[in-house]
């Protein structure tokens, strides 16, 4: 495809100051007809990304002289970013947006600290290694350190700067800031989080048959949702399998198997609601964008949302995973509560499970699955930092103070934390905090008779209701532990 016509460059938008943000040019793409060019391949069907990147450089440095953001607009705006792994092609407008919103963000920071180079290749390491760090002063999350990072790097390999730059660790001033943990410590699965797939399936299809056949679709077959979009449900039934080929990641084609009859009455129910013309299961007049608008635009309506739910549609999909770990492997998976499979076995598992879910890696399915070691290792983290925010003095000292004039009568004064959250699983965004409380005599020879202590109780779940609510800023119970079931979980709170 030819290059956007020079007068088609984008204005830089500047207002006195304050320095302007261009439009993300993916975004802008996607709004214009006017074509993009194209990375050109070798004959080894991998594309020269230098000599492309710079002569459209050396385009935005003599229409944009001395004027960055015009550069940058102009550089993003004709140069489509190849894909870095996989087969030779071209990068996702979303993997298009991500570069150019890190390389803006990090010209930003820049210009906050004075630092106003005039064009786009005179980024240096320096400026790199100042601007990661400012970001990791800020507290931003391992995962959005490194993408930033890629980002930036591939970025100055463009420029011509790419062979001297040190690994993100070595510029970090805390290494671990960059340590990123790609195994699950909570279950985001619809079923764990109280969600009854077929209710909601049901509610949904009130509202939109074709919507909630995409997500009766993603729940037995793993489909993430642009798969579900793009299924043509009869051209992709082989049978015992369905082939997934359209709107895969990086256009890898897997087959799921078919195993269960319910993965089969939703192919068929599928089959029979297709487009005729298009085979899609669509709206008429829908493209992908607007099917895919129209999609979540049902379940915000629903309410499944990460706000509203505590999970997404792609929940799923880790639904899916789930179970098939389960049937495979024959235990839970660790996320859930599954104990330690065979390390053989559990290789095993996961190789199948990242075929039929379309990874290339067999361990990216901890992602979904969870692993002992890491579940473990969050679950205490979770207990120790309940404990810890239990532990200030808007709960501590009302506690002590009860328990010391509770001691004057000979008695004592004890507090459990109570049910999942003494398991040490993710609290989600309106769960309860239960807090048992047990008094007792320091006799040893006493024997404790059931209601006796009923008034000393209550006075206490009376002062520690208000002081738990305090200490985690969440609604908290404080209840009898008497009159609590001896097999709910119990952690207890020990000052």
């Amino acid at each position: 495809m030819s290059a956007l016509p020079l007068s088609k460059h984008v204005e830089p938008n500047l207002s006195a100051g304050r320095l302007g943000r261009l439009e993300s040019p993916a975004r802008i793409q996607r709004a214009s007809t006017a074509p993009r060019r194209l990375v050109h391949l070798s004959e080894d069907g991998r594309p020269h990304e230098l000599q492309t990147a710079k002569r459209i450089l050396d385009e935005a440095l003599a229409l944009k002289a001395n004027d960055l953001w015009g550069q940058l607009g102009y550089f993003f705006k004709n140069f489509r970013i190849p894909a870095a792994r996989g087969r030779a092609r071209a990068a996702s407008n979303k993997t298009q947006e991500k570069y150019y919103d890190s390389v803006s963000a990090f010209f930003d920071v820049l210009h906050q600290e004075n630092i106003r180079p005039r064009c786009i290749n005179d980024a240096t390491i320096k400026h790199l290694t100042l601007v990661i760090q400012h970001w990791e002063a800020r507290g931003l999350s391992a995962s959005t350190l490194t993408n930033r990072f890629t980002c930036i790097r591939r970025f100055m390999h463009w420029m011509g700067k790419g062979g001297s730059i040190p690994a993100i660790k070595s510029i970090l001033v805390n290494p671990k800031s960059a340590v990123r943990t790609y195994s699950a410590t909570q279950p985001h699965d619809w079923e764990s989080n109280t969600l009854d797939p077929s209710m909601i399936f049901a509610a949904v299809k009130e509202d939109c048959p074709t919507t909630a056949m995409h997500l009766r679709l993603q729940h037995e077959f793993g489909l993430r949702t642009t798969e579900a979009l793009s299924l043509k449900p009869v051209e992709s039934d082989n049978g015992h399998s369905l082939l997934v080929h359209r709107g895969t990641k990086g256009g890898r084609a897997r087959n799921v198997p078919i195993l269960r009859e319910s993965q089969r009455e939703a192919l068929e129910a599928a089959k029979a609601m297709v487009n005729a013309r298009t085979g899609l299961l669509s709206r008429h007049g829908h493209n992908l964008d607007k099917a895919r608008a129209h999609y979540y635009y049902v379940l915000q309506k629903h309410g499944i949302t990460r706000k509203d739910a505590g999970v997404t549609s792609h929940g799923l999909r880790h639904g899916y995973v789930g179970r098939r770990y389960e049937e495979i492997s024959g235990e839970l998976p660790p996320v859930r509560g599954g104990g330690k499979v065979d390390p053989k076995l559990d290789l095993a598992t996961r190789a199948a499970l990242s075929l039929e879910t379309g990874h290339v890696r067999p361990e990216i399915t901890t992602a979904y699955t969870g692993s002992v070691v890491h579940v473990r290792a969050a679950s205490r983290a979770r207990i120790e930092a309940l404990v810890s925010r239990l532990d200030s003095d808007c709960f501590r000292k009302p506690f002590l103070e009860m328990r010391n004039r509770l001691a004057e009568e000979g008695l004592g004064l004890e507090a459990f934390i109570l049910g999942t959250d003494a398991e040490g699983q993710a609290a989600g965004a309106h769960s309860v905090l239960l807090i048992g409380v047990r008094i007792t005599s320091k006799d040893l020879g006493h024997q404790f008779r059931a209601g006796e202590y009923e008034e000393q109780v209550g006075r206490a779940i009376e002062v520690l209701t208000p002081a738990a609510r305090q200490a985690t800023l969440r609604m908290a119970i404080v209840a009898n532990l008497d009159h609590v079931s001896a097999d709910m979980p119990r952690c207890e709170v020990l000052f």
